[in-house]
């Protein structure tokens, strides 16, 4: 079977903007500190005293049940380019946890989106929520459910490895035989919002923007890896003049910059390959996803 996930995949990432898109664009350019990858879940933004803690046994179990099997046919999907995403569970809950979990009233929703391969897709940069009165929501936290790998042949069965992140922060990981035809995975996770008073749920729609993989621990560290080919080629086709190689030791990892064009400064070049954008574009699948929801 594939190696497991390089990542704590039961975690909590609170404020999405201020995690989610500088981990994507810090990683490019090589500052990615190795703690973000193998430590216990940190809270992102610290309490009011200025200490972390694992917020991953923290996490109010809210969504879904232990025993509800996710998608269900109460779920909305759409399929795009491909790929299809479902959301569903949509819930308005109180929390009075501080300091393990924010106070307040919050949306939550669970969404599930195929995996195509094994690498380690994200969603990003997060579905937005968006009412009948144009209120837009975008999440402060994301909670992994499950992770669904796509089918491998083992003893001439196509055989699905599942990582069950709802029993514990550890997860539990077991087997089982693949559907007959199957070949992608999904992965599912919890999405959190805070949700002003005046916020009408009677109706509103989520949009997903695009799912891109994230390189694992180690990946950029040859020159010929496919994320470095990739991003060089796609370089080249922009026509920019950089030339890059993969970066790997103290604790990073990332593309380093070896040649530019004359005038072009470090920062300049540095920027173009931290474009999100860019990393999308040359790695992702773009949608959008729009589904409806409703919480009443």
């Amino acid at each position: 079977m594939r190696n497991r996930f390089s990542r704590n995949t039961r975690r909590i990432v609170i404020n999405i903007v201020a995690v989610i898109l500088p981990l994507m664009v810090v990683l490019i350019i090589g500052a990615v500190a190795k703690s973000l990858v193998t430590n216990s879940v940190a809270w992102a933004a610290a309490p009011a005293n200025g200490s972390t803690g694992n917020s991953s046994a923290n996490a109010p179990k809210i969504s879904p049940t232990p025993t509800q099997a996710i998608p269900d046919d109460s779920f909305a999907s759409s399929t795009v380019n491909g790929i299809t995403i479902y959301a569903g569970n949509f819930k308005v809950v109180q929390s009075n946890e501080w300091p393990t979990f924010p106070n307040g009233t919050f949306l939550t929703t669970d969404v599930c989106f195929d995996l195509p391969d094994n690498r380690d897709w994200e969603d990003y940069p997060g579905p937005t929520i968006i009412n009948s009165e144009q209120q837009v929501l975008k999440p402060f936290a994301m909670e992994a459910i499950e992770v669904r790998w796509p089918p491998v042949m083992a003893n001439g069965k196509a055989v699905q490895e599942i990582l069950d992140l709802r029993a514990g922060a550890s997860g539990t990981t077991y087997e089982r035989e693949a559907a007959p035809g199957q070949t992608m995975g999904q992965r599912c996770e919890t999405w959190y919002y805070n949700l002003p008073s005046d916020y009408d749920t009677s109706h509103f729609t989520l949009t997903m923007a695009s799912i891109a993989p994230r390189p694992r621990e180690g990946e950029l560290c040859s020159d010929s890896s496919q994320y470095v080919q990739k991003m060089q080629e796609a370089l080249d086709k922009k026509g920019t003049g950089i030339k890059i190689r993969g970066k790997c030791g103290q604790g990073s990892d990332g593309f380093e910059v070896i040649g530019k064009p004359n005038g072009m400064t470090d920062q300049q070049a540095y920027a173009i390959l931290a474009n999100p954008d860019f990393h999308v574009d040359v790695f992702g699948i773009r949608g959008p996803w729009v589904l409806e929801g409703s919480v009443q």
